[in-house]
């Protein structure tokens, strides 16, 4: 196996079709704890970057994996990195709405609800855009009592 060997991804320079990018999206979307852990151990791909700028913490907020986003925040993920749109994995969260858990893991480990991306839009910008959902985000995460 090329890991066994010393064979080092990071520094590869086209970034779409990195091997290790590939591999560790592949790991996320079919939820493979164990072959995410393995690629972790044997690489220093926590935050590797596809074409977009996007790191293994965006793809396991897309592929809506709790459990992959905590392994990645336990072993180092930069829950600030921004892809090239300057969104942040929190703004990918919040555009999820019935995955609350997803928004409130990020933000119980220290996401910034008012980062801004390209066209200054927050996290919390984005919530207010849509009303059913910041209800839920004030009544499930803040705790806020809330008239019916």
């Amino acid at each position: 196996m090329l890991l066994d060997q010393g064979v080092h991804f990071e520094n590869e320079t086209t970034k779409i079709n990195h091997p290790l990018v590939q591999a560790i999206r592949e790991a996320i979307s079919k939820d493979h704890i164990s072959i995410l852990k393995l690629l972790l151990t044997k690489s220093y791909g926590i935050n590797v970057e596809d074409g977009e700028g996007r790191t293994p913490l965006f793809w396991a907020i897309d592929s809506r994996h709790e459990n992959m986003i905590n392994l990645l925040l336990d072993w180092g993920a930069n829950i600030e990195l921004k892809d090239k749109y300057g969104c942040t994995p929190l703004m990918y969260a919040t555009f999820q709405g019935p995955y609350l858990s997803n928004v409130k893991t990020l933000l119980d480990r220290g996401a910034d609800i008012d980062a801004k991306n390209i066209e200054c839009s927050s996290p919390l910008s984005i919530i207010k855009k849509y009303p059913a959902f910041l209800h839920l985000l004030k009544k499930n995460l803040l705790g806020l009592k809330l008239d019916s």
